[in-house]
């Protein structure tokens, strides 16, 4: 008989891989933190809020893009913003 080890998370998940298991940790800490923001931004209600399923794989889909708006936000946040505004 051979011993096998898995992980167990929080929410009961079982992973082969200890690191998977984080991963899915860290990704459930995510979901609840995005859970928990206000349905607006300032005076602009979010009538329709993103799933946080649909979001992920958006991401996941366009890493490149993503990164890159990213980027672009971490460096130039005022003009992205005043961007925004007048759209």
């Amino acid at each position: 008989m051979d011993t096998v080890t898995m992980y167990k998370t929080d929410d009961g998940a079982l992973f082969d891989k200890e690191e998977d298991a984080q991963v899915h940790e860290r990704m459930t800490e995510l979901r609840q933190w995005y859970d928990t923001l206000p349905d607006s931004l300032g005076n602009s209600p979010m009538e329709d809020r993103i799933n946080w399923d649909d979001l992920v794989e958006w991401i996941a889909l366009y890493p490149r893009q993503v990164r890159e708006l990213l980027h672009l936000l971490e460096t130039n946040r005022h003009t992205v913003m005043i961007g925004l505004k007048g759209a």
